[in-house]
């Protein structure tokens, strides 16, 4: 396919970033103000002192303002009374006076309550009318969406709630399972551009870089492909590696990372980890920004967002996100060039119903890619070392990727206790590679110095739609208080693949520049068509119990039925029915003291496979259990998360990768094994340390092991830390300033082959990070990766070959902010 020329990109990214931003811009002069007229116009209040429950419903219809909160929030809590003409605002401030709550808008007709922020001392501090969120402190601008868990704007590197385990509003400390989250603002401060850059921070994961465009990703010993957007599965044929791949953050609200099995959020749970992308929401406040980038081997890139309402009364608000990114590499012969594109109206239907609609389409091509990377040894064992520098691509092999995703989002609440919520969505993704390069799984000859050449053309289509339809609500079990969700969830996915592969004569290593005369003739080639069909839906139900003050007990299940086809050149190749597959889920949460709690929790494992043995044949689903416990803290009124757990797993039909096995159409194959075994330690904190100090870091101890005894993925590292970190200057000569490093270390791995055994040594990197606020509206900021230029493998072992980790590199960034 023709590659679009740079001008022609970057000028089609400039019109729509124009575009998108001068219809919201022409509303500059007035939207601050129409964003607050649904909450500022005088109404007529008269509520009297009552329970808080009370006084809430009877605020929501005198305001016309939706009010959020968790039930155990106005256990006992009185409001005070409310008689008279005031603004909405004004009226929820005064009906909280004396409750020790506070609140902020997370839409133009929705708020939500908090508990007040306290001093040092305990005393409540008695802010403004309107608590905007935690980024008031510093006077950074909250984001006010309908999303009430968006970390856009707090200023944290942690978040109050997620639903990103049990489906329910928790926060941290009181979900009974491991969890991450990366904030936007630790994506921004970092500089974590693409989804795989996010998760190289997250304590746990370990990201695998096989080839120039792909990334496998493991947690807790084992791959992991369970990847959703706004808690929706995102179909990929690798949804680990180049679906990871695809995505820029720049669309993005935050990046959830859940360790174990995924069960409650899936009917097919997954022992390692699930990632769910949560997409950005318009604001009710006109904001935006624009940034251009530079740095090391020609890396350009610029990216605008705008946000706002789009009618005077705020009902309607809009955002539109365009980013263009142009690089080379460190290898030779590596360039290239993306684009992304993302707008989302939303559209308050009703007071009580909010509609959101958007798409997202991302495009890349990258010239000189690989499939596979440098080979691990010559023929007769010994290591194959070549200069970071060195590429087995030829300088015709590419891969272009095209993704397009739109959604529907419906949300409407019935009554302060109960919501209901409907999502859809409808995706493709288009990938044409065509693979030129010398070939890791056949190593070269090195007496004679010739290399086999690999040639293949692989083209997948994969198109996938979703649903999800839910509602949550909070009831009164005989005295026993219970949130509770229920609902059910449809995915299908279908994969039609034409993998076509010729092998050429042998060249001379000592002459290879990566040219290559052009391939004509394919024929005699091998040539793979597949169709995969998978289908799965579920439904679901979780609750979370309260029989004693500081005790929470979390009890789900999801009834799941899962349905594949996979036909091989013409031929049903696998066939998979599991119907009413019953996986279970079980929590318990224990206040011990004012800020810690101890946990346990049970998950069943229920994950059908997506790889395949020498055979081609899709291996059987793997089972097992999941078990955890630990204790969870929760330090300056949220703001900081700590959390250290342990963990063990069993599971049957594990896949394991055969060393120098591959399928018909050149893949890895893998084999099932029982008896399977993984435990260990996880730590973590994340959060605010001391005023203006954001950390996010963790350290993971992990043991895995075959029945037999023997050490699973041995590429994969025992003991690993990580640590991310920024402190801003709020006074002084310094005010305005932020400094803050990265550090990732991981022990000793090793891989062995027919051929012999690669290792590595213990690897850390460290990297920094600095930035200045010129005024309100400029910021200059500087990422400095691989400080001190260490020579590493970013990953080895896929294709018998390996990859170099980027040597020392710079990004510098200019951002201009309404």
């Amino acid at each position: 396919m023709s590659l679009p020329s740079y001008r022609r990109i970057a000028g089609a990214t400039l019109r729509l970033s124009l575009l998108a931003s001068g219809g919201v811009f022409a509303l500059a002069a007035s939207a601050p103000a129409l964003a607050q007229n649904a909450r500022q116009a005088a109404r007529n209040f008269d509520i009297a002192v009552q329970p808080l429950p009370g006084a809430i419903r009877q605020y929501m219809q005198q305001s016309g303002i939706q009010v959020a909160y968790p039930a155990d929030l106005a256990e006992g809590v009185n409001a005070s009374a409310v008689k008279g003409e005031f603004g909405s605002a004004e009226a929820l401030s005064r009906l909280l006076e004396g409750t020790g709550l506070t609140f902020r808008f997370t839409g133009a007709g929705t708020a939500t309550l908090e508990r007040a922020p306290q001093s040092a001392s305990g005393t409540i501090q008695l802010g403004p009318v309107q608590v905007q969120g935690d980024g008031g402190d510093y006077g950074i601008p909250a984001s006010l969406t309908s999303d009430p868990n968006a970390t856009e704007g707090t200023g944290s590197y942690t978040i109050r709630q997620t639903k990103g385990v049990t489906r329910l509003d928790l926060s941290p400390r009181e979900t009974p399972q491991s969890m991450s989250v990366v904030t936007r603002q630790q994506l921004d401060d970092q500089q974590l551009i693409s989804v795989t850059d996010a998760l190289r921070v997250v304590p746990g994961i370990v990201l695998s870089h096989d080839d120039s465009d792909r990334h496998f990703l493991y947690s807790r010993g084992f791959s992991t492909t369970i990847v959703q957007v706004d808690g929706l599965r995102s179909y990929d044929q690798d949804a680990s590696a180049s679906f990871l791949t695809q995505v820029d953050t720049v669309t993005l609200d935050r990046v959830e990372v859940v360790r174990g099995a995924s069960g409650l959020l899936k009917g097919v749970g997954n022992p390692s980890a699930a990632i769910n992308l949560v997409l950005k929401r318009p604001t009710s406040e006109l904001q935006g920004h624009a940034s251009v980038s530079a740095g090391s081997w020609n890396r350009y890139r610029g990216e605008a967002d705008i946000s706002g309402p789009v009618n005077e009364e705020g009902t309607l608000r809009a955002r539109a996100v365009a980013a263009f990114e142009s690089r080379d590499n460190f290898s030779n012969y590596y360039h290239k060039e993306a684009q992304t594109y993302y707008g989302i109206l939303e559209y308050d239907l009703t007071p009580d119903t909010v509609v959101d609609a958007g798409i997202e389409y991302q495009y890349s091509h990258t010239d000189g890619s690989t499939y596979g990377a440098i080979p691990l040894f010559w023929s007769d064992g010994t290591r194959f070392i070549a200069k970071r520098s060195w590429s087995p691509s030829s300088k015709g092999a590419y891969l272009e990727s095209k993704s397009r995703k739109v959604f529907v989002d419906v949300k409407h609440d019935f009554s302060p206790d109960w919501q209901a919520r409907l999502r859809l969505t409808d995706s493709r993704l288009i990938r044409d590679m065509l693979v030129r390069q010398i070939y890791g799984a056949v190593a070269p000859n090195r007496q004679t110095g010739l290399a086999t050449i690999y040639n293949t053309t692989l083209t997948p289509d994969r198109k996938a739609k979703g649903l999800d339809a839910q509602v949550t609500g909070h009831v009164d079990l005989g005295g026993w208080d219970a949130d509770v969700v229920a609902g059910y969830s449809w995915t299908r996915g279908v994969l039609h693949r034409t993998d076509t592969t010729k092998d050429e004569p042998t060249t001379l290593l000592a002459d290879w520049d990566g040219e290559i005369a052009p391939l004509d003739d394919w024929s005699g080639a091998s040539v793979v068509q597949r169709r995969t069909m998978e289908r799965e839906s579920s439904a679901y139900a979780t609750a979370r119990l309260r029989p004693l003050d500081g005790l929470s007990v979390i009890l789900g299940t999801n009834f799941t039925t899962y349905k594949l086809r996979d036909v091989v050149n013409g031929t049903l190749s696998r066939k998979l029915d599991e119907s009413g597959k019953f996986v279970p889920y079980a929590g318990v949460v224990y206040d011990f003291a004012k800020n810690l709690s101890v946990y346990a929790s049970y998950a069943q494992i229920f994950s059908p496979a997506s790889v395949y043995d020498a055979n081609d044949r899709v291996l059987d689903p793997v089972t097992g259990d999941n078990y955890e416990a630990g204790i969870k803290g929760e330090f300056l009124d949220g703001k900081l998360n700590t959390s250290i757990a342990g963990f063990y797993i069993r599971q049957n039909n594990v896949a394991v990768a055969v060393p120098g096995e591959t399928t018909p159409s050149g893949a890895q194959a893998y084999e099932g094994q029982d008896g399977v075994t993984s435990k260990g330690i996880e730590f973590e904190v994340s959060g605010e340390i001391l005023p203006g100090w954001q950390v996010q870091g963790g350290y993971t101890y992990l043991h895995a092991r075959t029945a037999a005894g023997s050490r699973v993925n041995t590429g994969l590292p025992q003991n690993q830390g990580k640590l991310a970190t920024s402190y801003r200057f709020h006074a002084g000569t310094l005010d305005g300033a932020m400094i803050g490093a990265n550090l990732t270390w991981q022990d000793a791995t090793h891989y062995a082959t027919s051929y012999g055994t690669a290792k590595q040594g213990n690897v850390g990197v460290v990297g920094l990070i600095g930035g200045y606020e010129v005024n309100d509206h400029l910021s200059l900021s500087i990422v400095l990766n691989n400080l001190f230029d260490k020579t590493y493998y970013d990953g080895y072992g896929l294709y018998t070959s390996y990859t170099y980790g980027a040597p020392r590199n710079v990004l510098f960034t200019a951002r201009y902010k309404l």
